[in-house]
């Protein structure tokens, strides 16, 4: 049976879903599957499928939280909205950070003092540290909360909403002539409405009643993506690949949602959801098959190692910083 809409609000996490536990496990496991098939075939079609479809499931997931616990524009200050949100983020990055710095340097890696300077300021983005450069996705995020705040004064003006656009749409198109990555503002402009509408879009998605069609035109359109990217008809790096990923996303993020409603959500999910983000940050330099050949000869044990000692540095890390957190409060 359909399990009916569910919201659970707590101080520690205002908007908590059932059916979002699972698509966030789900997609994690799929970024994490990116990173092992480059780490297999670099440039793999299968990666880039996955890289591009479930990194905008992680934007617009986040988009979706944000907007269902919006607190009224004149409820909270610019300082105590960011400050909550950079104590989400920060004390695992730095922890993460310092811990591979500290490996990284022992090992004879070179470290520009301002990349480490900027990665610490949640600009990895702009300055990316070797085997480490997914933390983009760190600064990526930081825009999208700052942009929610400045959405949430203007949530009833149209006007704004307008200037909103047009300003995403050109800087699309301006940084992508010039070489820079123009999908920054593709994910704040799809991120932008989905958090201004996301109490409209997911009373829908439990009222819909069609979801067979989704899953037909959820499954030709993601293997239409992966036929391209195999024929080489779209490049990571260039909008048109965005674009259809920002699709691919969308679709997944409905299907998989559709799927969840139907299916008990187990704590291995539920472990596994809570764990995102320091999946996130823990796997990627994990993904170098190349440090495995001493251990393991096999590919796929190499594999295994992978998930295995992501999920133990994931929940080291979080026991860490819950346990750091915890003692600056008292």
């Amino acid at each position: 049976m359909t399990r009916q809409l569910q919201i659970t609000t707590t101080a520690s996490r205002p908007t908590r879903i059932a059916e979002f536990d699972g698509i966030r496990a789900f997609a994690i496991l799929m970024i994490m599957t990116c990173h092992v098939s480059y780490g297999l075939q670099p440039n793999s079609p299968v990666g880039q499928y996955l890289g591009g479809t479930f990194n905008f499931v992680f934007f617009i997931m986040s988009a979706l939280l944000a907007g269902l616990s919006a607190k009224p524009a004149v409820a909270e200050g610019a300082r105590k909205y960011m400050g909550r949100r950079l104590l989400r983020i920060v004390p695992d990055l730095w922890l993460f950070l310092t811990a591979y710095l500290i490996v990284a340097l022992a090992c004879g890696m070179q470290m520009p003092p301002k990349a480490v300077a900027m990665n610490y300021a949640m600009l990895g983005w702009f300055a990316k540290l070797p085997h480490i450069g997914h933390l983009w996705f760190v600064t990526m995020i930081m825009m999208c909360y700052a942009m929610f705040f400045l959405l949430n004064r203007f949530r009833h003006s149209s006007f704004a909403k307008i200037i909103f656009t047009v300003v995403c749409v050109t800087g699309q198109v301006a940084l992508e002539r010039i070489g820079m990555p123009g999908y920054m503002f593709l994910i704040l402009l799809v991120c932008g409405f989905v958090y201004l509408y996301a109490q409209h879009i997911v009373m829908y998605a439990f009222d819909c009643q069609r979801y067979i069609y989704i899953y037909i035109i959820a499954l030709a359109v993601n293997g239409l993506f992966l036929w391209m990217l195999y024929r080489n008809v779209v490049s990571i790096g260039h909008l048109p690949y965005y674009y259809i990923s920002c699709v691919c996303g969308i679709l997944a993020i409905v299907s998989l949602f559709a799927a969840f409603r139907n299916v008990k959500i187990g704590k291995i999910v539920l472990l596994i959801s809570a764990l995102s983000y320091q999946l996130y940050l823990v796997h990627h330099p994990l993904c170098n098959l190349s440090i495995y050949k001493p251990v393991v000869e096999k590919p796929y044990l190499a594999v295994i190692l992978v998930y295995v000692l992501s999920f133990v540095l994931a929940w080291l890390l979080k026991s860490a910083t819950d346990s750091i957190v915890k003692l600056t409060r008292k």
